[in-house]
C-alpha cells in the first residue's frame, strides 16, 4: 500500500503541478516523495514506539526494528514525512509550503490506501455493534472502511481547493490538518481503542487526543498564513 500510494502520489501531484503551472518539476516531485516516505516510515514507527506502546518496547528493544510485526502511527508519519519534505525543500532551496500544498490531496489519498490495507489485513478493527453493517464484519463496525471513505472525501475536498481556489501559500496544508483532525476524531468513535491503552477517562482514545492537536495546529497555521502580508499570495 505504501508503494501504491507513492506511485499514485507521483502521477497525481505531477498532474496538479502541470495544471497549476508550478515551478516544482517532476524530478523534484519524485525525489520529494522518496524523502517524505523515508521520514514518514521512521516517524510513524518511532512515534508508535514511544507514544502507543513504550513499556513493551522498553522491555523488548529488539522488537523496535521488527516492523513486520506491526505498529505504525499516522500522526508520527505526518511529523516524519514533514521533516523529510522540509529537509529536501531546504536542500533544493524551495519553499516547504509549496511542496506541502501541492502534495496535500495525494497524502489524503495515500491514507485511504493505508486504511484499505488495514482492512485487508484484518487489523485496527471496529467496535462491537448491532448496526446492520456489523453483521457482515463479525459484529463490529468496519471502521477501516469508514476511514477509507473519510480519506477519499478529504482528498476530494483538497483536490477541489487546490485546483479551483486560489489560496495563499500554506493554507491548503492548514485546511488538510483541520479537516483530518475533525474527520479522524469522529471516525475514532467506531474504532476499537488500542488494547494496551484503552480509552482515557473511559471516553476518548489516543487517536482522538492526537487529532485534537492536529486540528489545533491546522487552525494555528491557517491563522498564521491569514496574517501574512498580501504579497505572499501565490501557492504552487
Amino acid at each position: 500500500m505504501y508503494a501504491l500510494g507513492a506511485v499514485v502520489a507521483y502521477f497525481l501531484t505531477a498532474k496538479i503541478a502541470e495544471i497549476k503551472k508550478s515551478k516544482i518539476t517532476k524530478n523534484e516531485i519524485s525525489d520529494a516523495i522518496f524523502y517524505a516516505m523515508i521520514g514518514g516510515v521512521l516517524g510513524g514507527r518511532i512515534f508508535y514506539v514511544f507514544v502507543y506502546h513504550f513499556p513493551f518496547f522498553a522491555e523488548n528493544p529488539a522488537e523496535i526494528f521488527k516492523v513486520w510485526h506491526g505498529g505504525m502511527s499516522i500522526h508520527g508519519g505526518f511529523l516524519g514525512g514533514a521533516a523529510g519534505l522540509f529537509w529536501f525543500s531546504r536542500r533544493i532551496k524551495k519553499n516547504f509550503w509549496d511542496f506541502a500544498d501541492l502534495f496535500a490531496p495525494a497524502i489524503a489519498l495515500g491514507l485511504a490506501f493505508g486504511r484499505l490495507g488495514n482492512f485487508v489485513n484484518g487489523e485496527l478493527v471496529g467496535r462491537k455493534t448491532d448496526f446492520f453493517l456489523g453483521k457482515s464484519f463479525d459484529g463490529r463496525h468496519p471502521s477501516q472502511l469508514y476511514a477509507v471513505l473519510k480519506d477519499l472525501f478529504l482528498a476530494g475536498i483538497l483536490l477541489f481547493f487546490v485546483l479551483k481556489r486560489n489560496f495563499s501559500r500554506g493554507k491548503i496544508s492548514a485546511i488538510f490538518l483541520i479537516l483530518y483532525g475533525i474527520f479522524r476524531f469522529f471516525v475514532e468513535f467506531f474504532r476499537a481503542p488500542d488494547p494496551q491503552l484503552g480509552l482515557f477517562f473511559g471516553v476518548i482514545s489516543m487517536g482522538q487526543i492526537l487529532s485534537i492537536f492536529v486540528f489545533s495546529l491546522g487552525v494555528a497555521l491557517f491563522w498564521h498564513f491569514s496574517k501574512k502580508s498580501p504579497h505572499n499570495k501565490k501557492a504552487s
